[in-house]
């Protein structure tokens, strides 16, 4: 298995000379990204038209980008190499499927997206590694040595593969630079299972191991407040700054992007100190990690047009808390930690999994933490209902898999031979839940939590 970790170095003080020259070929590489962004938006070619009849946009192809528009941009930009368009035309690929998909989202043509940023990404031909200098090509056969002090994590990292390398320029005569280093990590063999349900305000999941089974609750609540406490800073800024007087608007800019930063940090400080919690336990158990997949989940409860008030699906309180929701951060950070320690992770469809009775199996829609079937009567914190309802339906999915697939003269193999086991002991632990557990404050002293 294949894992990519990025290592951000920044390089010694440049020379005058080589700090003009790598500005200016990143003047040319957003120039050229703007002018294929501008082409391909204007040309007719990429249009197409639906079965049903509806015209849509198609960018999936940055072949198709650069064969269009070579010539118009070789013209433009003669004195770079060649391999400059094809990595504009990448960049140029990425930032129109984007801006299609929130067209469609929107139905209604946006502004042209533009590309902004004081970096540019490279193939490995125009920009790789030699020793402790970043050799840039910028013209046919002419070669820019950048020269870095390898630091304690690069060093660790290390390795003879690397991927794309990222050049961002700083106006103290420096560039930081990005390389992602390509690992072979062999996968572990994996001893017990662990579902995680993620919440707003917390993190519930259950390990399962072949004769017991543990239930872990880590608060995410501090995650919560700060995006709740930054919203009213940012909203009483925006007040009490008048955007008539003069200058002011410069500063309301400034102070909305300082306390945004201060936010995005705090809230990447607190998920990577969960992840790392959440890691120990994978790690310590030698676990196969299960996540809900949730893709579309902000678009399902978004706000739909041309309805009334008590027709609408989600209030706006409640659309906002859902966009301020870091659950995709967290997954990408477990998946990262989680894989680079060589343990395997899967997305399993997390649809009904709080709403389905442990005891009956039947659907009871919940608006409360507190879930009480109404076909029962069974009572149970919905947050611990799902973990389990979560790994039930991945083990029974896997083990219909190897019952379709199963060749008659091969043996059973040994991940089938675990499932079972784990589902069987899943299957007990249930009816301890059921049977001695009816309530949420009985179920703590029943169940070992650990709590965070």
């Amino acid at each position: 298995m294949k894992t990519l970790k990025t290592v951000r170095i920044r390089s010694l003080k440049l020379t005058t000379r080589k700090y003009k020259k790598i500005s200016y070929v990143l003047t040319c590489f957003k120039e050229s990204v703007n002018f294929l962004i501008e082409k391909c938006v204007e040309n007719a070619y990429f249009q197409k038209v639906s079965k049903k009849g509806t015209s849509y946009f198609d960018y999936s192809s940055y072949p198709k980008i650069r064969k269009s528009f070579y010539f118009e941009w070789k013209s433009l930009f003669p004195q770079l190499h060649t391999h400059y368009c094809h990595s504009s035309a990448r960049i140029t690929k990425d930032i129109l499927k984007s801006w299609n998909t929130w067209c469609f989202k929107k139905r209604r043509c946006l502004d042209n997206p533009a590309y902004k940023r004081n970096s540019m990404k490279l193939e490995r031909c125009l920009c790789h590694l030699k020793g402790n200098y970043i050799v840039l090509v910028i013209e046919p056969r002419r070669k820019l040595y950048i020269p870095f002090q390898p630091s304690n994590h690069y060093n660790l990292l290390k390795t003879e593969n690397h991927g794309e390398i990222t050049l961002k320029i700083n106006p103290n005569r420096t560039v930081d630079i990005f390389i992602p280093f390509i690992t072979e990590v062999k996968i572990k063999e994996w001893k017990s299972l662990t579902s995680i349900d993620i919440n707003e305000r917390s993190i519930d999941l259950i390990t399962l191991y072949p004769t017991t089974s543990e239930i872990t609750r880590i608060d995410t609540s501090n995650i919560s407040t700060t995006h709740y406490t930054y919203s009213l800073k940012r909203k009483t800024i925006a007040n009490r700054i008048d955007n008539g007087v003069k200058y002011q608007p410069l500063t309301r800019k400034q102070l909305l992007s300082k306390y945004g930063k201060i936010e995005r940090n705090k809230t990447k400080n607190d998920l990577h100190e969960i992840a790392n919690k959440v890691n120990k336990i994978i790690n310590k158990h030698a676990s196969l990690v299960i996540m809900e997949d949730l893709t579309n989940i902000r678009q399902i409860n978004s706000r739909q047009k041309n309805l009334k008030k008590w027709q609408q699906r989600k209030s706006k309180n409640i659309r906002r808390r859902l966009n301020r929701w870091n659950f995709k951060q967290f997954q990408q950070y477990l998946d990262y930690k989680a894989t680079s320690t060589g343990h395997l992770v899967e997305y399993q469809n997390p649809r009904n999994t709080s709403k389905k009775c442990l005891k009956c199996g039947k659907l009871t829609p919940c608006k409360t933490q507190i879930f009480v079937c109404k076909h029962c009567g069974f009572t149970i914190n919905r947050q611990i209902q799902a973990p389990i309802n979560i790994a039930k339906k991945y083990l029974t999915n896997r083990l219909k898999n190897f019952n379709k697939h199963k060749n008659v003269a091969s043996p059973v193999p040994a991940e089938m031979q675990l499932m079972k086991i784990m589902l069987g002991e899943l299957r007990e632990f249930k009816e301890h839940i059921i049977r001695d557990a009816s309530h949420y404050d009985e179920l703590y002293h029943s169940i070992s939590i650990l709590s965070t």
